[in-house]
C-alpha cells in the first residue's frame, strides 16, 4: 500500500479508509531528500522486501517478521507524525481528521483544505 494525496481534497488514503486536512506540503515534506510520509508508509507495508544493490548486506531474515495487517497503533503513530509535520511545514495548516471512504470531486476551484477539524 502506497498512500498518494488526493491534494484537491488534501485527504490522504489509508487503505479502505483516509484521513483528512492534509495539506500537500505535509504529503511534499522532506527531510535529506527523502519524503518523510512515503519513507514512513514504506516501513509499515507487507511487502518490505528492498533490492540489493551494490555490496550492500543481503536483508536479515528477521524482516520476515511483521505484522500480516495495519495495526491500531500505526494510525495513531500516523497521526502523530501527520501533526509533527504539519507543525514543521511553513504554513502550520489545521489537524489531520480521519473519516470513512468516499470522495467527490470538487464542483469549484479547489480550496487548500477542508475547514479544519471538521469530518466529511
Amino acid at each position: 500500500m502506497l498512500a498518494e494525496l488526493t491534494a484537491w481534497l488534501c485527504r490522504l488514503p489509508v487503505g479502505e479508509s483516509f484521513i483528512d486536512n492534509v495539506p500537500p506540503q505535509v504529503w511534499q515534506y522532506e527531510v535529506s531528500g527523502k519524503q518523510v510520509l512515503v519513507h514512513w508508509f514504506s516501513y509499515r507495508k507487507k511487502d518490505r522486501t528492498r533490492l540489493v544493490i551494490g555490496e550492500r548486506r543481503p536483508p536479515s531474515p528477521l524482516e520476515k517478521i511483521q505484522p500480516d495487517r495495519w495495526l491500531a497503533e500505526y494510525t495513531t503513530e500516523l497521526l502523530n507524525v501527520l501533526y509533527v509535520l504539519g507543525r514543521s511545514s511553513p504554513s502550520n495548516p489545521a489537524k489531520p481528521t480521519s473519516s470513512p471512504a468516499s470522495a467527490t470531486p470538487p464542483s469549484s476551484a479547489p480550496t487548500p483544505c477542508a475547514t479544519p477539524g471538521r469530518l466529511t
